[in-house]
């Protein structure tokens, strides 16, 4: 991994995350508050981590990685069944590369952060109060989220993911509902939007290209999901987010 400055050694100050800041930014997530992802993102800067080692590079990725980790565990005690939290982490942890530059890393943080906090709203929205919510989910449930999550960028349906992990299309909807409090096509359409979030900021992909990518079957279909899950429209969401982090880097 290489360094925006081309430099071999850490050269930043060493300061610590504070537990007030991990506090922070837990609260953040068990309240689904938007800042979430923002504080998360300051909490990566390198000038705010201890030194786990000589390497910047590698102090990158360490610190990336323990920042994951303590998402998931946040959004576990949150309420998000286990299952879940750690099927998006293994996603995103096996897509994390030595040789990816800070400016790299910080873009697959972003895309996991992002995950992260906008599968909580779903859990929250389940019908069953905080007593009742499930840690973990059944084999079929838990073998369904992570083929969709391992095959994000395909064409989706209840049929052709029930075959893949051999159940009826009419258990695995049962199931779902009951389980996540959701949908089965509502979880799939949280998934493929938070990746059209990172994809419409941080690439240089039009809006059907990226519908395309995702196996929406044309641009109207992808903006219209789009708008559903976030009141937006494709274009109109990367440009604020690009306004909030060119206020981010203001400050």
């Amino acid at each position: 991994m290489t360094t925006d400055s081309g430099e071999n050694s850490l050269s930043y100050q060493q300061r610590h995350h504070s537990i007030a800041h991990e506090e922070i930014l837990k609260s953040y997530f068990a309240t689904r508050n938007p800042a979430a992802v923002f504080y998360a993102m300051w909490m990566l800067d390198p000038d705010m981590a201890g030194k786990m080692s000589d390497d910047f590079g590698k102090q990158i990725i360490f610190l990336a990685v323990s920042s994951i980790t303590v998402i998931t565990r946040f959004c576990i005690e949150g309420g998000m069944p286990e299952h879940l939290a750690l099927a998006i982490s293994d996603a995103y942890l096996q897509k994390l590369d030595y040789n990816m530059s800070f400016e790299e890393v910080k873009k697959w943080h972003y895309q996991a952060t992002q995950m992260f906090f906008n599968m909580m709203p779903a859990l929250s929205d389940s019908p069953t109060n905080a007593s009742e919510k499930k840690t973990s989910y059944s084999k079929s449930v838990s073998a369904a989220i992570d083929y969709i999550l391992g095959n994000i960028h395909s064409r989706l349906s209840l049929e052709n993911v029930s075959s893949a992990i051999f159940v009826t299309p009419a258990h695995l909807s049962r199931s779902f509902r009951n389980e996540t409090g959701i949908t089965f096509t509502s979880f799939v359409r949280k998934c493929k939007i938070n990746l059209a979030k990172d994809m419409l900021i941080n690439s240089d992909m039009s809006c059907t290209e990226v519908a395309y990518s995702l196996s929406y079957c044309n641009q109207s279909h992808f903006i219209n999901a789009f708008k559903k899950e976030t009141g937006l429209s494709p274009t109109t969401y990367a440009q604020r987010m690009r306004e909030s982090f060119e206020n981010l880097d203001n400050t």
